[in-house]
């Protein structure tokens, strides 16, 4: 089952800041819309799926957070914080920029009307994939915003609500344990934050190096866990220009740590922003690279797909697919 909501299109904001200029805002709704028409094109259902419980909301992430979203005028215009908060107090009549530097990492997320109305979307496809998988052995979310930066009280780098944490803690309140792997360009900080302390969900990521890219400070190979979770985060930082031997490689590497871990359900992260022709990130893989990997993962049991980055518009869809007909044997 593949879900999309259309409300996930509803957040359109027009540009962000990339460190020297403002440059167009690449995660738009096309990305979405893409892949939709090439599924269609394949005779591919998306369903919308049904309303889910976003109770769980509010305990993944702080709930002070989930609420600050909630409390977005619905005529907000796109802003994004112009301080971020790294010490000092927020207090309860602290004014909305004050608020919006406290809740989002960086500047790279801006927030408008509609964006919570769409990250609540995106949140229940989640749900959606996560009950699916109860009864099926695939499943697919389309979500947007994405959201494996989101940490467990700040909102960050195009990302609201984590997503794929959210999946897998409905999941593990119904008996289940999860492995989560990553396969975005970036590393997902907030995923990696919000269970580096916990067993019961594994954390598996392939990601570019973070001496040189975003977000920089998370995503080091010895970050293994804490607490009853060490050695439950495993981390693969690679070259950004890695070859598809390189990545291929070393997704078979990773997925040794999955096989031993044996969990009931594997949740994928999944970027396609590691694709040659992506315009922020971008290694060497080909849409063929996306069959491959889908194969590779095709002997797991038990798969969802949850939609992160990806950006290269002519090839977001045909990367999907491929990736979709690996998983499936097609």
């Amino acid at each position: 089952m593949i879900f999309h909501d259309p409300l996930c299109l509803s957040h359109q904001v027009p540009e962000e800041f990339a460190g020297t200029a403002m440059r167009p805002y690449p995660e738009v709704a096309t990305r979405v819309e893409q892949i939709i028409n090439v599924l269609s094109n394949h005779s591919l259902e998306v369903a919308t799926g049904k309303s889910m419980d976003l109770s769980l909301l509010s305990e993944v992430h702080a709930a002070e957070y989930v609420e600050f979203m909630r409390s977005l005028p619905q005529d907000l215009e796109p802003v994004a914080p112009t301080a971020i908060r790294t010490a000092g107090e927020v207090r309860q009549d602290s004014s909305f920029h004050a608020l919006l530097g406290h809740y989002f990492f960086d500047p790279a997320t801006p927030l408008m009307g509609s964006t919570s109305q769409a990250a609540e979307a995106a949140a229940n496809i989640s749900l959606n994939v996560a009950d699916t998988l109860l009864s099926h052995d695939r499943s697919y979310g389309l979500c947007r915003p994405p959201g494996h930066h989101a940490r467990h009280a700040q909102g960050g780098g195009y990302c609201i609500y984590n997503n794929v944490v959210l999946a897998a803690e409905y999941l593990t309140r119904r008996g289940k344990t999860v492995t989560i792997l990553d396969l975005d360009y970036h590393h997902g900080n907030g995923t990696q934050e919000m269970l580096y302390k916990r067993s019961d969900i594994q954390y598996v990521s392939l990601h570019a190096d973070p001496t040189s890219s975003y977000p920089f400070y998370w995503g080091w190979r010895d970050q293994t866990g804490a607490g009853e979770g060490k050695g439950f985060t495993h981390n693969y930082p690679m070259a950004s220009t890695s070859s598809e031997d390189i990545y291929l490689n070393t997704l078979a590497e990773a997925l040794v740590d999955v096989t031993d871990y044996s969990a009931d359900i594997v949740l994928v992260s999944m970027g396609f922003d590691c694709y040659i022709d992506d315009p922020i990130a971008g290694m060497a893989l080909t849409t063929d690279s996306y069959l491959k990997i889908g194969e590779l993962l095709q002997d797991l049991p038990k798969v969802g797909v949850i939609l992160e980055g990806g950006y290269h518009l002519p090839s977001i869809g045909n990367n999907f697919y491929n990736l979709y007909r690996g998983l499936e044997g097609l």
